[in-house]
């Protein structure tokens, strides 16, 4: 996402993990949420729901790596 997104983005991933690292280079942003038991994205039980969560406030995401 762009940088200018990483505070309303960390506002919403909070709602879901108190785990996820930020971090910001340039203009983009980078969220990365731990998935220490190597879950698939459709067993994951909150990836769907965040990333609806993240389009529906707005927050254009450049990239998704589940």
């Amino acid at each position: 996402m762009a940088a200018g997104d990483l505070p309303r983005t960390q506002a919403i991933v909070g709602r879901f993990t108190t785990d996820a690292q930020a971090s910001a280079k340039g203009t983009s942003a980078y969220v990365v949420i731990p998935n220490p038991r190597g879950l698939q994205v459709d067993e994951h039980p909150f990836t769907n729901d965040l990333v609806r969560a993240l389009r529906d406030a707005g927050v254009p995401l450049r990239s998704v790596v589940a």
